[in-house]
């Protein structure tokens, strides 16, 4: 070349200037992440951290927390490119200068992020592209993963084939030695574990992932697929979590972590979804409209199918929706869906049992007359009632029902709360232990101390021993009386 001169840098400097003034400013919808490049310590300062600022942005006075050692500390100073200034913005070189710890206990490969955000994971899924010049990269192979600015040994699976070949984009589950926090998008170098040279690169996709099954590897390829074209759109990635997390539901905080949005972000996106009818956000807990309507569809149809099949039973218990339909549901969907379907008036809710609106048990005229004459035998023994079993067998004898069918009876009575089951032998007419209630408070409130033994129970209910145990028993457990050594306080 000929000498060098300045002719055409005003040009450049102008055009320069055009075009930064066209590149539409990023809104910073993630919190602040700080991955370190070098830790030192500034005489009178203490220690000092640098590193490029990923997103989000850090102010004097703020709690950031050092991962992966989950340490809270506080910023007592900010640089960016050098200067002093009180907040530094994301895509700025940014020195921090941090208190109450020594500069030897940060290393290069850690990060600063806004606390209680990111959570820690060894397994995630991602998109690669490999070099042209590399060898393909084959599933259990050994690699090293340069994210942010750390350095993790992991084991390669690739997702739905055996190798992505030199030049090509995959996907593919990494599973690494030592933990670390990412976000969905973060990009990532790939090098050979020896000898070390660069293979390829790639983006975070699905942190924290399930470890990858063969059975499920076109599901999770397709699931991938969807979220490379969504990363840049809130709404539709928010989505795609949510439908990927089925009728489990996936947690705000677990959302929070994977993207890295602000609270203000992840409000914002959920209130949006929300008010077009594609998600509900329950205790915190997000879950598909579409899936929580099939939810109470398939509750609906095991309270059809449990109607069905037993006609003497007049309700389901929640416990057993808990081992069929609520499998493995959270406690907070499970309530939604039912209180959905109660408030709909498609079903009720009584106590633990829950039954169809409208479905009472249907009794024969043999049955309808057992179960009234079960009702009028325990009221009117009132305290001396026989054993339960003695009272099923006279049932099941009296009107040829058998006795399994007649414990269904009884059940009903104690599910209606006509009767109280105070132990396994002895159960009595409702209205008959609140008559003994009301005696006993009245006995109570004639004493100094509202104490009462047995034998003075005894008295006042009328009963033998036989009885008066279980009865005393099951106030305890009531809370109506309270042991006191071998007398009882009337509550």
């Amino acid at each position: 070349g000929g000498p060098r001169t300045v002719d055409g840098v005003e040009d450049l400097r102008s055009a320069l200037t055009d075009a930064a003034a066209k590149v539409a400013v990023r809104p910073d919808i993630q919190i602040a992440r700080l991955p370190i490049d070098r830790s030192f310590a500034v005489k009178g300062f203490g220690s000092v951290v640098t590193g490029t600022l990923v997103s989000g942005s850090i102010a004097e006075a703020d709690e950031l927390e050092l991962l992966p050692v989950g340490r809270k500390l506080r910023v007592r100073g900010v640089q960016s490119h050098g200067q002093k200034v009180s907040e530094a913005h994301s895509g700025r070189r940014t020195a921090v200068n941090l208190a109450g710890i020594d500069h030897h206990e940060i290393e290069r490969g850690m990060s600063l992020a806004e606390p209680n955000v990111l959570e820690l994971f060894q397994i995630f899924d991602a998109e690669v592209e490999m070099l042209p010049d590399a060898k393909p990269l084959k599933t259990r192979q050994r690699v090293r993963v340069h994210i942010g600015t750390t350095e993790v040994l992991a084991r390669v699976a690739v997702i739905g084939d055996d190798v992505v070949a030199a030049g090509e984009k995959g996907f593919v589950q990494f599973r690494l030695e030592s933990p670390v926090a990412a976000v969905i998008g973060e990009r990532f170098v790939l090098r050979s574990y020896s000898p070390q040279m660069t293979i390829g690169g790639g983006s975070v996709l699905f942190p924290n992932a399930d470890k990858l099954l063969r059975r499920n590897a076109e599901k999770q390829k397709e699931f991938l697929g969807r979220l490379v074209g969504s990363i840049e759109r809130s709404d539709e990635l928010l989505q795609l979590l949510v439908d990927h997390s089925g009728e489990r539901g996936i947690v705000g905080t677990k959302i929070r972590s994977a993207t890295g949005w602000t609270n203000e972000h992840f409000t914002k996106a959920v209130e949006h979804l929300r008010s077009s009818g594609d998600l509900m956000y329950v205790d915190g807990v997000c879950i598909s409209s579409n899936t929580f309507r099939a939810l109470q569809k398939k509750v609906l149809d095991e309270l059809e199918g449990f109607h069905a099949s037993d006609r003497l039973a007049q309700a389901i218990s929640i416990e057993k929706l808990r081992s069929g339909v609520f499998r493995h549901i959270p406690g907070s969907i499970e309530s939604e869906v039912l209180s959905s379907l109660a408030a709909g008036k498609k079903l009720s809710v009584d106590g633990e049992g829950v039954r169809l609106t409208g479905r009472e048990a249907q009794l024969s005229d043999a049955e309808s007359k057992t179960l009234e004459a079960m009702r009028k035998a325990f009221w009117d023994a009132e305290l001396a009632v026989p054993k339960v079993d003695e009272v099923l067998a006279a049932a099941s004898a009296a009107s040829g029902i058998s006795k399994d069918v007649a414990r269904k009876l009884f059940q009903q009575l104690l599910d209606s709360g006509e009767l109280v089951r105070v132990s396994p032998d002895f159960a009595f007419s409702a209205g008959v232990i609140g008559e003994l209630v009301e005696k006993l408070r009245s006995f109570a409130a004639g004493t100094a101390d509202r104490s009462i033994d047995v034998p003075k129970f005894k008295e006042v209910a009328g009963v033998s021993r036989k009885y008066a145990i279980p009865l005393l028993e099951y106030f305890d457990q009531q809370k109506i009386t309270a042991r006191r050594g071998d007398k009882r306080l009337v509550i």
